[in-house]
């Protein structure tokens, strides 16, 4: 009875909201918070987004906490507005005037300074809100580039 796929899958539900409750009271105890959101396809082939925080805790330490995913209806800047600002507001309770920080991919509908998601959100919510290319899509960028160029390194891959 307690191995029961249905009762895991509510245990899990309930850890998985606990957690978020948690940090979701760090981030409003901070005040202030960067977003980090990305995008992905899954094996459906729908386009979900992942929405992260990260913020400075009364301890004067730097926490970043994945959050959630966002179904997205399409992979243009609106979409990915709407999907953070929904998630972020009306299903978090976090203000989004708040928003200091902004790290995307540099995909146009991200980047773009004119009409990607960084100019919706200070246009929209936060105009203090500074961008920032995302570190991680950089390093991995730079490794993928120097492992494919050099035959070692694609079969190190390889095998």
């Amino acid at each position: 009875m307690y191995l029961s796929p249905k009762l895991q899958n509510e245990f899990i539900e309930c850890l998985a909201k606990e957690c978020t409750e948690q940090i979701i009271a760090e981030v409003k105890a901070a005040k202030y918070y960067s977003i980090i959101v990305d995008s992905s396809i899954d094996i459906s082939q729908q386009d979900q987004c992942s929405l992260s925080v990260r913020y400075v805790s009364k301890s004067g330490h730097a926490e970043e906490h994945f959050l959630s995913f966002c179904e997205l209806e399409s992979a243009a800047a609106q979409a990915f507005y709407e999907a953070v600002v929904k998630r972020l507001s009306a299903e978090l309770s976090l203000e989004v005037q708040y928003i200091r920080g902004q790290a995307y991919d540099g995909a146009s509908n991200m980047s773009g300074h004119v009409s990607g998601l960084q100019a919706r959100v200070k246009e929209g919510c936060s105009p203090k809100a500074v961008y920032f290319h995302c570190c991680a899509h950089n390093l991995n960028l730079v490794l993928v580039d120097a492992s494919t160029s050099s035959v070692e390194g694609k079969l190190f891959l390889v095998h």
